[in-house]
């Protein structure tokens, strides 16, 4: 369960985050895509075909780059859809780290 959602908050945080908003939130795309990658994760492109791109003030980079840490510092273990290795003690650091940003 709370693997589910560590991968949904990441999946809906990338897909906001993909939307061709500014720098610091496309560096935040960048990186949580790079952990994706690295941990054999795919998800959605989060592209809806629309020809706008999504506004990215400095607040919402900055919470972008705290979401792409928080979620650099999840194990792949976490990021994969077997449940057998769930670990709940990283599935909260996760939590409390976002609850930061």
């Amino acid at each position: 369960m709370l693997r589910k959602m560590v991968v949904l908050s990441m999946v809906v945080g990338l897909g906001a985050f993909a939307q061709g908003c500014g720098n610091d939130c496309d560096a935040a795309a960048d990186q949580i895509q790079a952990k994706f990658d690295e941990c054999g994760v795919t998800v959605p492109s989060g592209d809806d075909g629309g020809d706008e791109e999504a506004e990215c003030t400095e607040a919402d980079g900055t919470a972008a780059l705290c979401v792409a840490d928080c979620t650099d510092a999840v194990p792949c273990e976490n990021l994969d859809t077997d449940t057998s290795n769930d670990d709940a003690d990283a599935a909260a650091a996760y939590l409390e780290c976002l609850g930061g940003c």
